[in-house]
């Protein structure tokens, strides 16, 4: 028998550089696709129905380009293409795993928020010469006797630490007596927690043109509040969240007045939302301090005194607490692309006109639509019904399929205008929920009412300010609607 032995040739160096162009085109379009993949994962926002598909059509990519790789040198042309297509569908992965990124980030940005901003500032006369901390230091700051006294005492010592001397302070029993001594010249300058600044406008409106602001102090604190359950599943269990809306711009986790006080029930079983909205002059005891007080006063001492008094007011469990701002409403709602609200009444603010029914409305007109009061005869009680028609719209928006369209914009405006105590995990699910059956929300509003009177508050002192005394039955009503809701029954609100 005679023996064939076949002689193998060598590669040519064009062929050695044709295989290692390959196998780096290969190993580019691998390592992408186990990024992307691994990320998808990672972000576990997307549920089996979802991930698996993708992973699929990540495989069967790669085993067509792989393919095209190994054909004979006389399919030169499909080898090429090949490598063209692996290209792209590299830089489309690295994009896409730049989205899952975002949308990681996004999400740890307005999750398990646990604390809050405290900002202490320095105000001299408005027509002062003076325009930093250096030049007051040698005069006399005018500080509250009692109330906030850890803040300023913490602002007193980052001014010593500043000005490398022991500054002069002046005690007075009240905001307004400190502000009149600014004003008459007995001190040189007042210090004094931005959040207090409302309480010091209702005394004299003229505040922000009378007085400047020279200095100021940021002080980061817990905030604690009651700890959820481990056992709890929002995917399964109805919890409650409290929405506050605080009256600044800027950093949203400022400490400043409730403008904005409602509670969203959600029951995912059902799924059915109900939004309670609570006016912000409520009449009601404040949880720390036992006094009376307006409820957007609560927001001075901290997101966790306002979800404290509203738990003893109307006699349940708040789960949770979500933060927005004035600049917040502007930025989610024009990254949404507009939102769509309905309005019981026709009426003009902030220079734009609303039609009594559906309304489309950008970031602006959804702030101005939100924040009106003088219009109605109703005042707060209606601007809390336009409160929860904006939610409503914002909600409608969030769960429709055009949000897609809106991804980016979306996750850069919520990670920088909106925190939450939900947990990453938390949020994750909710989204998987969502996502595995894009069901429809049912979504029911009621109001607490009120009646109006003049009282003296805790935070502003003995001189009377407008009140609304709390209708006991329509707090009794909203309890029942959130118990119904708790025990896992459908509700239908009747106002």
């Amino acid at each position: 028998m005679v023996s064939r032995n076949k002689t193998i040739k060598p590669l040519t160096k064009k062929q050695k550089i044709d295989r290692l162009i390959s196998g780096a085109i290969l190993a580019f379009q691998l390592i992408t696709s186990c990024i992307l993949v691994g990320l998808i994962l990672n972000l576990n926002m997307l549920t089996m129905k979802y991930t698996i598909p993708i992973v699929i059509v990540v495989v069967l990519f790669f085993a067509l380009v792989l393919a095209s790789q190994l054909i004979k040198r006389r399919n030169s042309k499909r080898k090429l293409f090949g490598r063209i297509v692996s290209l792209v569908l590299s830089c489309l992965m690295i994009f896409a795993s730049t989205y899952v990124l975002r949308t990681s980030h996004a999400i740890n940005a307005i999750s398990g928020a646990d604390y809050q901003t405290q900002s202490v500032l320095v105000y001299v006369k408005a027509d002062s010469e003076a325009n930093a901390i250096q030049d007051v230091q040698d005069g006399t700051f005018a500080i509250n006797k009692i109330s906030d006294r850890d803040n300023t005492d913490y602002a007193v010592q980052q001014i010593n630490e500043a000005t490398s001397t022991t500054i002069a302070t002046r005690e007075y029993d009240s905001y307004q007596d400190m502000y009149d001594a600014l004003l008459d010249g007995e001190v040189d300058a007042m210090i004094m927690n931005e959040a207090y600044e409302a309480i010091t406008e209702q005394y004299d409106e003229e505040f922000d043109h009378m007085v400047k602001v020279i200095y100021s102090i940021e002080r980061q604190q817990d905030v604690e509040t009651t700890p959820v359950s481990d056992e709890m599943d929002v995917t399964k269990d109805t919890f409650t969240l409290y929405i506050t809306g605080i009256d600044t711009y800027g950093p949203v986790s400022t400490v400043s007045r409730s403008d904005v006080n409602m509670l969203v029930t959600v029951n995912p079983q059902t799924h059915q939302i109900l939004l309670t909205n609570i006016p912000r002059d409520y009449y009601v005891t404040l949880h720390s301090y036992g006094q009376l007080d307006k409820l957007t006063h609560a927001g001075i001492y901290g997101v966790n005194e306002s979800m404290s008094t509203l738990e003893d007011l109307i006699g349940i469990d708040i789960d949770y607490y979500a933060r927005v701002n004035f600049s917040s409403v502007e930025t989610i709602v024009d990254a949404l692309g507009g939102i769509t609200v309905n309005s019981e009444y026709a009426f003009s603010a902030g220079g734009y006109s609303f039609s009594a029914g559906s309304n489309t409305l950008n970031g602006k007109e959804a702030l101005a639509f939100s924040r009106e009061r003088y219009s109605f005869s109703a005042g707060d009680r209606q601007r809390g019904k336009n409160q929860q028609a904006v939610i409503t719209g914002i909600i409608n928006k969030m769960i429709s399929p055009s949000i897609i369209t809106n991804y980016t914009n979306i996750l850069s405006a919520v990670s920088d205008s909106f925190q939450t105590s939900l947990s990453t995990s938390e949020i994750q699910s909710l989204v998987r929920m969502q996502l595995n059956d894009m069901s429809s929300w049912d979504i029911q509003t009621y109001s607490l009412d009120g009646s109006g009177a003049s009282r003296s508050t805790y935070s502003y002192g003995s001189t009377p300010l407008y009140v609304m005394i709390p209708d006991q039955s329509t707090v009794t009503q909203a309890k029942t609607y959130i118990d119904a809701m708790e025990s896992g029954q459908r509700i239908t609100v009747t106002e």
